[in-house]
């Protein structure tokens, strides 16, 4: 068995998921993601997300990533609080011996045979959900995006390599109404704005947002009213809203040089796509 543990030192994104997307759909292998389930009514309870097949709970159950991730690979996801409890469903139920462990760099009842961490490198170290330091129980580290990158490096005593989150889908100048309720609201609208989106409207809400009907209308009613030619939204979003109005999301993917995927590879006892 193997297990890769992804995660972060701060509070708000940094690219986990799309990070935990590009390695599971690397790996050779049959590969489990384990999530807490974050913001689901079943947060914490062992919930078989998806099988392979067949999704088997909504985001409004199990949380916006695990759903995410069971349609973006085709690895079977599994929640927990107990992460060792998942991993043995996975390993008895499905025989799988390969585990990525999303957001439990802070889950320390569990010895992880790798450890990959990811930083925002605008607030490398703000707001802190560890102690200082801890950073040096990981074995690589990712700097997402370009900013204080000097910090890290003068700081950090690991491996780092630069990733960039890029969105799949340009825009034309189009006028947009775009909401989102994820850990840096700005990274979406500045992506956005790259993208050649013009978003005349931009709605936040908080992390991990379920979304009412009285949301949706009110989403509705402001893009209407604007006359937009169109709403958006990010993908983790878009699995929560869809079928209740007309709202594209925007996919985005995390791009990394390929010496992070020749230096992972070393480092595993199995085959990966590079």
């Amino acid at each position: 068995m193997f297990v890769v543990g992804v995660g972060n030192i701060t509070f708000g994104g940094t690219g986990k998921t799309p990070f935990v997307i590009e390695l599971a759909n690397r790996m050779k292998d049959r590969v489990c993601v384990v999530s807490r389930g974050y913001r689901g009514k079943r947060e914490g309870k062992l919930s078989i997300v998806y099988d392979g097949k067949e999704i088997f709970y909504s985001p409004e159950d199990v949380g916006d990533e695990p759903c995410l991730i069971a349609e973006k690979t085709g690895a079977v996801v599994i929640t927990s609080v107990r992460r060792e409890e998942a991993i043995q469903v996975g390993k008895d139920e499905f025989g799988i011996e390969i585990f990525i462990l999303d957001d439990a760099f802070q889950y320390r009842h569990l010895k992880k045979d790798l450890n990959i961490l990811l930083f925002n490198s605008d607030f490398p170290f703000f707001p802190p959900r560890d102690l200082p330091g801890y950073h040096r129980f990981a074995d690589m580290g990712i700097v997402v995006d370009r900013g204080k990158e000097s910090i890290l490096i003068n700081r950090i005593k690991i491996p780092l390599w630069r990733g960039r989150i890029i969105s799949q889908k340009r825009g034309a100048g189009e006028r947009v109404v775009a909401f989102c309720g994820i850990g840096r609201p700005d990274s979406f609208k500045k992506l956005l704005v790259a993208s050649g989106y013009n978003p005349v409207r931009f709605i936040v809400f908080r992390d991990h947002h379920i979304y009412s009907e009285r949301d949706v209308e009110r989403i509705k009613s402001i893009a209407l009213k604007l006359g937009v030619d169109r709403i958006v939204t990010t993908e983790k979003d878009w699995i929560k809203v869809r079928g209740r109005t007309e709202v594209e999301p925007v996919p985005i993917s995390l791009t990394l040089d390929k010496g992070f995927w020749n230096s992972l590879s070393t480092r595993l006892p199995f085959d990966i796509v590079i």
